[in-house]
């Protein structure tokens, strides 16, 4: 399944940087790149901060944030786990990190909820029995973590989820909450 079309000509594209090089190369744009989904109105945005505003104005949901501080990146993966824990989602990387010129590195970790199922190889396979975790849109909660050259990590958390419930048959299970009785 092709996730991302061009706004100006309706092609499609499986990732993201194919449609960026088609948008430059074609139509000499970069702008009109739709990237993120709605998933209560299904709404097409460029940025995701854009998505932030439209829910907030549109749908009248808050967008709740947070900025925290760890001394480790240790501590912040141990509030990071707890997190997942109390909300049943995942954070996951879609990217790596980026390195500042202060020496310190961004990383971004996304709601695992976010984003859209691609049938994988000759579109032969068939979806898990559960069905994907994938949304079909974006979730706006997310974790900007910055960590600086004396490895203190600071931390921008987008709390709200949207598009999605707590959904036990689709949430990993994890070896320390399996039990044998």
């Amino acid at each position: 399944m092709d996730s991302f079309r061009c706004v100006e000509c309706g092609k499609t594209f499986s990732t993201v940087s194919n449609l960026y090089r088609h948008a430059k190369l074609i139509h000499n744009k970069v702008s009109t790149i739709k990237q993120v989904r709605c998933n209560i109105c299904n709404e097409e945005l460029i940025f995701k901060k854009a998505l932030e505003d439209h829910i907030d104005l549109v749908h009248n949901i808050a967008i709740e944030k947070d900025t925290l501080t760890f001394d480790t990146f240790e501590d912040f993966k141990l509030w990071k786990e707890s997190i997942e824990k109390q909300t049943s989602s995942l954070y996951v990387k879609n990217t790596g990190s980026k390195s500042e010129k202060t020496g310190g590195k961004i990383t971004y970790f996304y709601c695992h909820r976010s984003g859209y199922y691609n049938a994988r190889g000759n579109k032969k396979r068939k979806m898990k029995i559960a069905g994907s975790n994938k949304i079909n849109g974006n979730c706006p909660s997310k974790m900007k973590v910055y960590e600086d050259i004396e490895s203190k990590v600071t931390v921008e958390f987008t709390k709200t989820h949207v598009g999605h419930e707590i959904d036990l048959g689709l949430k990993e299970i994890l070896k320390e909450h399996a039990t044998n009785k």
